[in-house]
């Protein structure tokens, strides 16, 4: 048969059950500071993350961009940007007479070899 209980069997049940109602209240308050806590942290890499994303695929862009040469903006397509109509022809001549002046004879064969045709006429 069943023993009686004593009033001291019933006092220390409720202390364990009144101690586990603690330990559970505890274990409730850390769970909810956790969450609490990652809540503040999603937060700031809401604010955050976006902003890092940008720069670093930038820099990536950046990073593998082919290098082109600087064009004139004012000049249209298709049409060389010379300021100087002639700055072609004069840089030809400046060469031209160089040469004469080192070897006489290499400029006349170069100046020979040259089609009419091909040669801008004088206006």
């Amino acid at each position: 048969m069943a023993e009686p209980r004593t009033l001291e069997d019933l006092s220390s049940e409720e202390r364990g059950e009144d101690d586990q109602e603690e330990e559970e209240l505890e274990n409730l308050e850390k769970l909810e500071a956790e969450v609490k806590q990652m809540a503040q942290r999603i937060l700031e890499y809401r604010t955050t993350l976006p902003d890092q994303f940008k720069s670093t695929l930038s820099s990536i862009l950046v990073s593998q961009r082919p290098i082109l040469p600087h064009f004139d903006i004012a000049a249209e397509p298709g049409i060389s940007g010379d300021r100087t109509p002639d700055g072609g022809e004069h840089v030809q001549l400046s060469q031209d007479a160089l040469l004469a002046e080192k070897d006489p004879e290499t400029a006349e064969k170069i100046r020979g070899t040259i089609h009419p045709a091909f040669k801008r006429r004088k206006s």
